[in-house]
């Protein structure tokens, strides 16, 4: 009997998982409604994990709903070009899948496809993608201004804006990587707290965990001018705060995108 590696029966198990809680049920349900045949055979399905923010369910797809795009080898002969039609059969196997980048860009998902000779299963839980990537975006300006406010001598919104891009970044790693404080999404205290948990687990840098919390007392000692205490060093936190937005940026997910006038809509039996 051939052995089966410690990734094939983590595989397997994930496989199964996903039948027994989401994809037999659905199938079930399906048939129970008249909307699919009893004959019934399943050749792909999808499934999507929503962020706690959007309030639904989980969503499953099956075979020609699946909507995604992978990196594969055929085994037939000849060569595929865009536009070529593909079949599951023609497949020798599946390198990886991953999501289209207009296609819910804040869920997770679970992709499984039946090969003549095996089955494939690829899964990124990582949610909240859009979210992330749009606070991304604002710490970076936010980085801006701090730079700039700084370099005029303007040095309590330089201060503050580094603060922001800080807590933004953090909040952006946090989200992606389903650490967020849901309960309390517009908390400071809940943001800071949770990161610092995120810092102590050696997710982040330690450097980054600095950065928060010294920007976080620094900006009230800015705004409010309470010089009892020196303002840490501007280009050193500077420096710690664009790190934070690049790790939490590297965090993102890759998103795939169909040429302009694709006309595929994914493999097919």
């Amino acid at each position: 009997m051939p052995r089966v590696s410690r990734e094939e029966e983590i595989g397997q198990r994930v496989f199964q998982q996903a039948l027994d809680l989401w994809i037999i049920p659905e199938i079930k349900r399906r048939r129970e409604q008249g909307l699919i045949p009893e004959e019934f055979s399943l050749r792909a399905a999808q499934v999507l994990f929503p962020s706690p923010l959007d309030r639904r369910g989980v969503a499953v797809r099956l075979n020609d709903e699946v909507r995604a795009v992978a990196r594969v080898s055929f085994s037939g002969p000849g060569k595929k070009v865009a536009g070529d039609p593909v079949y599951l059969g023609e497949l020798e196997n599946v390198h990886d899948i991953a999501l289209l980048e207009d296609d819910e860009p804040n869920c997770g998902h679970l992709t499984v496809l039946q090969l003549p000779h095996r089955s494939i299963i690829a899964f990124d839980f990582r949610r909240d993608n859009s979210r992330a990537e749009e606070l991304l975006n604002l710490a970076e300006q936010f980085l801006g201004s701090a730079s700039d406010n700084y370099e005029a001598g303007r040095t309590g919104p330089a201060y503050d804006s580094l603060f922001n891009a800080a807590e933004l970044a953090a909040r952006a790693e946090l989200m992606v990587s389903a650490f967020y404080p849901y309960a309390n999404p517009k908390d400071h205290n809940a943001i800071r707290g949770r990161y610092k948990k995120w810092v102590a687990l050696g997710n982040a840098s330690a450097g980054a965990g600095t950065a928060l919390k010294e920007l976080w007392r620094a900006r009230f000692r800015a705004r409010y001018l309470e010089h009892n205490e020196p303002l840490p060093e501007f280009q050193g936190m500077l420096g710690a705060v664009r790190q934070m937005a690049a790790d939490a940026r590297a965090r993102l997910p890759a998103r795939a995108r169909l040429p302009a006038g694709f006309p595929g809509k994914g493999a097919r039996q």
